[in-house]
């Protein structure tokens, strides 16, 4: 039995983890634990540590109890996260209820998991992705942001919490969870951050992507670019305050390899007399034109601008090269099927983008030059000769954090920006990690961990000694008929995201004003008086109703794909609190009946932003179509 469990277990692990897989079957028991069989009928083991003589659970009966009590208090939660394997006695528990979308299980011993996995067949839960393990060591920061990547495991941010499978994990692995939890919390963390909370700055950025769409289709297709390499290597060129330093190496590298220079780099450029071969820009602020504005047209001409389509008009205007208008990973782009024009900008900068766009363009390596994400010694912000002055950013007017230094000697001062660039280079390090190698050659700032850190005048050494002179790159245009093809095609999706985003919203408006004036008299009662002033048979309508119209949106493909992540930046933080309501232990009735007007009172305010929302956006859609 112990064996067949194990190989099923093993099997899909190799599925969906072979290199765990492959760790814990060569990890087998290797001395430090004793597998102790309490009671086989009733699945209950206890486990030795040899190593230092105790017990997982001293009293092994008492100590499962607690346990299941424990867990019997996160019944209602979607998303689970647990320190230790333990025994695996509570998972079978945990497994069947349907509640629990994930499971994720972070323990500091591969031998543990070995002997976990002979104890119960879990194969089906491991292969579905609603139990994950993690051995401790592989947690990396852009292991973390992973499992927070989505939606809703972001949703439950303010109930996380981890929980350690036993006194035996808190006792010998105390410092080790701490760990963890710091580590869990800077991945749920940044996908809250990057999640944005200005709803404004959202809706800028579709009305400037709707207003380009006939724009963007008439232009060379961003898919166009991807197999155009013109060398195996590329140098993403930012304008950090290292950047003077190696401006003369990149001027004698650049006739072997592509140069990938974001916006505010150019002028810096320009007056070295060094030409890009592409140029990225991502920002949807008028400000950035001043980095086209402030360079010759002329200069222009053999550089190809990888710009984001929800740029501003003044951006897009003052540049005078070959111009791609490139959607970014965002749902509300996606939902206009134009795939040949995406996808590129999953990070929040310039320089982001640019190494995100050199992945995809298929080269062998990538040089970070300019990339300090720190503040330099000095205070400097930015290299010598940036449009807006290399103290552009005061270190004095912005929240401070200290992060590890390149080179891995002491810290330096960064600010929250910058800690969030940093936070998306390692993640894209991490899963590019095979495929394409980064090697960050700043020099100076913030160490980027996952790149190779490697002196600029090194690695040009060894560029010169190999490379041949590259080729200009040249984009060709769209086939005509394609792209009337695909301006009738997104004429009639913009058609079809007005005639359901209106259905919607007469929905939400209607929900709003019938619980809304249901609930008016609530205002002003006394706590006991609030919570028995509907009986039972009003407040299951109420619910019924929130139910039905949460169920109607979550099922519109449009509202899926368009409108909830152009909502996302305001919604998301309301939907933090009813999380929170979502997943509270109810013991009795009271407390049954107080989570009930709960949930009915926070989707009044819900109900209102959503409605405002689908107004305001609904309004820009018309007013930016450049069909009409």
């Amino acid at each position: 039995m112990f064996e067949a469990h194990f190989n099923a277990n093993l099997s899909a692990l190799f599925d969906t983890d072979p290199t765990l897989a492959d760790t814990i079957k060569r990890a087998a028991l290797g001395g430090s634990f004793e597998l102790i069989v309490v009671n086989s009928d009733y699945a209950l083991y206890n486990i030795k540590d040899t190593m230092r003589g105790t017990l997982l659970y001293e009293n092994l009966p008492d100590a499962m109890q607690l346990l299941l009590k424990k867990l019997k208090q996160k019944t209602a939660y979607d998303y689970l996260y647990l320190y230790g394997i333990g025994n695996a006695y509570t998972l079978p528990f945990l497994l069947k209820n349907s509640a629990h979308k994930r499971i994720v299980i972070i323990e500091p011993e591969a031998e543990l998991f070995f002997v976990a996995m002979h104890l119960i067949d879990m194969s089906v839960s491991l292969r579905n992705g609603s139990l994950v393990f993690i051995l401790e060591k592989e947690l990396t920061f852009a292991r973390a942001v992973q499992l927070f990547l989505f939606k809703q495991a972001k949703l439950y941010a303010r109930s996380f919490e981890l929980i350690p499978m036993g006194a035996y994990y808190e006792i010998h692995y105390a410092h080790s969870m701490q760990w963890v939890h710091e580590r869990l919390l800077e991945g749920l963390s940044h996908n809250i951050t990057t999640s944005g909370n200005d709803i404004t700055d959202s809706l800028i950025g579709v009305a400037h992507h709707i207003r380009h769409l006939k724009e963007m289709i008439t232009a060379p297709a961003f898919e166009s670019l991807k197999p155009l390499k013109n060398s195996n290597w590329a140098v993403v060129v930012s304008t950090g305050p290292s950047l003077y330093q190696q401006l003369p190496q990149l001027k004698v590298l650049a006739p072997y390899v592509t140069i990938i220079c974001v916006d505010a780099s150019l002028p810096i450029l320009e007056q070295q007399g060094i030409s890009p071969d592409i140029v990225t820009s991502i920002e949807r602020v008028a400000l950035t034109a001043e980095f086209f504005k402030r360079t010759p047209s002329s200069f222009h001409r053999d550089i190809i601008f990888v710009c984001a389509s929800l740029e501003h008009d003044e951006t897009l205007d003052a540049i005078h090269g070959t111009k791609i208008l490139a959607m970014r990973p965002f749902d509300y782009n996606r939902y206009f099927e134009l795939d040949a024009y995406g996808y590129v900008g999953a990070g929040m900068s310039a320089a982001n983008m640019a190494h995100e766009l050199a992945f995809i363009m298929g080269f062998d390596h990538t040089i970070l030059i300019g990339q300090d994400l720190a503040y330099a010694s000095d205070g400097t912000s930015h290299a010598a000769g940036h449009v807006f002055g290399a103290q552009e950013i005061n270190p004095t007017s912005r929240e401070q954090f200290r992060v590890t230094a390149y080179g891995g000697k002491g810290t330096v001062s960064t600010q929250l920006a910058w800690k969030l660039f940093l936070g998306y280079f390692e993640y894209a390090v991490s899963i590019q990690k095979g495929y394409m190698t980064t090697f960050n050659a700043t020099e100076g700032g913030a160490r980027i961990h996952g790149t190779i850190e490697k002196p600029f005048g090194q690695l040009a050494q060894e560029i010169l000694a190999s490379c041949h002179p590259k080729k200009p790159i040249i984009v060709p245009n769209n086939d005509p008929s394609t792209q009337k093809m695909l301006l009738e095609h997104t004429q009639t999706k913009l058609a079809h995201l007005t005639h359901e985003g209106t259905l919607l919203l007469e929905a939400v408006q209607e929900a709003f004003l019938y619980i809304s004036s249901r609930c008016k008299p609530l205002e002003g009662l006394n706590e006991d008086e609030f919570l028995h002033y509907f009986d039972q048979e009003t407040i299951v309508e109420l619910l019924d109703k929130i139910a039905h119209v949460r169920t109607m949106m979550e099922s519109n493909e449009v509202y899926i794909n368009f409108f909830a992540d152009v909502m996302q930046a305001t919604m998301l933080h309301l939907e933090l609190d009813m999380a929170q309501i979502k997943v509270r232990y109810v013991h009795d009735k009271t407390t049954n009946r107080q989570k009930a007007m709960d949930w009915i009172l926070t989707h009044q305010y819900w109900l209102f932003h959503v409605a405002g929302s689908l107004h305001n956006t609904l309004e820009l859609i018309k007013e930016n179509n450049p069909f009409d």
